[in-house]
């Protein structure tokens, strides 16, 4: 490859480089309190699925509605 070609290619991923850097930075400062803020008001509702364990406030209610016994005994 020509040495010019690959300083170019050189300054182009630098400046791409420096561009994420500085916006993911803004964002950290600028939008992650209010995602932050988001995630922890609808972490009760919107993808409960998806955490490892449920709240303990809504462990009691699940518990309760599935914890009807059944007798299957008699199906054998």
């Amino acid at each position: 490859m020509e040495p010019k070609k690959a300083i170019q290619f050189l300054n182009e991923g630098l400046a791409f480089y420096t561009s994420e850097v500085d916006w993911r930075r803004r964002a950290a400062a600028e939008i992650a309190p209010a995602l932050a803020s988001y995630d922890n008001a609808i972490k009760d509702s919107i993808g409960l699925r998806l955490q490892r364990r449920l709240p303990e406030d809504l462990v009691k209610e699940v518990v309760s509605c599935m914890s009807m016994h059944r007798d299957y005994s008699v199906q054998f």
